[in-house]
């Protein structure tokens, strides 16, 4: 019996060894603020793209780089000179073809209509301001709640959204502005 107790009491203790070197600080780790970048820091971590499709002149560049070792939360926003750099930026992030688009701003998740702030609540960048974009193009595309990809083009402001999650999203509505 004290066999047992002594090996479950060393499973354990390296168990916790092994995830403390691999989870971050719990403390710092639940702040959204640690995962946003704007401007150049924003430009490093802009993923799931082909960077060199980009337009040339991108402005107000902001990424949310979130998740853990679960799945990806990501979310990418900036404003491009013309509605033809828009349509070239959503097809550097993978987009399907524009005729796939419907010609609204529109979502079935909460996670794109709030962004960021869905989950967090008192986290609400400006830069992720899609419920507040009038006229536009969107397509959604999720595969059973495993991950879900979400683009849009606010008409108006030339502004490009794009918004990616795997390893399982919340299917809330719209209608919820907040996870918590």
């Amino acid at each position: 019996m004290n066999r047992v107790l002594i090996l479950m009491l060393l499973i354990l203790g390296l168990g916790c060894w092994f995830l403390h070197g691999l989870m971050p600080d719990f403390a710092t780790a639940t702040l959204p603020q640690e995962r946003e970048y704007v401007g150049e820091s924003a430009r490093q971590h802009l993923s799931l793209c082909n960077q060199s499709q980009l337009p040339k002149v991108m402005s107000d560049l902001w990424v949310y780089d979130g998740g853990n070792w679960n799945g990806t939360i990501y979310y990418v926003s900036f404003r491009c000179e013309t509605l033809d750099d828009c349509w070239q930026a959503v097809r550097a992030f993978r987009s399907p073809e524009k005729t796939e688009f419907v010609e609204r701003i529109e979502t079935r998740f909460a996670v794109n209509k709030h962004g960021p702030s869905f989950y967090f609540k008192g986290y609400d960048p400006p830069a992720w301001d899609v419920s507040e974009a009038k006229d536009g193009f969107s397509h959604e595309h999720s595969q059973g709640g495993k991950y879900m990809d979400f683009w849009a083009i606010d008409h108006a402001r030339l502004r490009v959204y794009f918004h990616h999650e795997s390893g399982g999203f919340p299917n809330d509505s719209p209608d919820l502005r907040h996870l918590r």
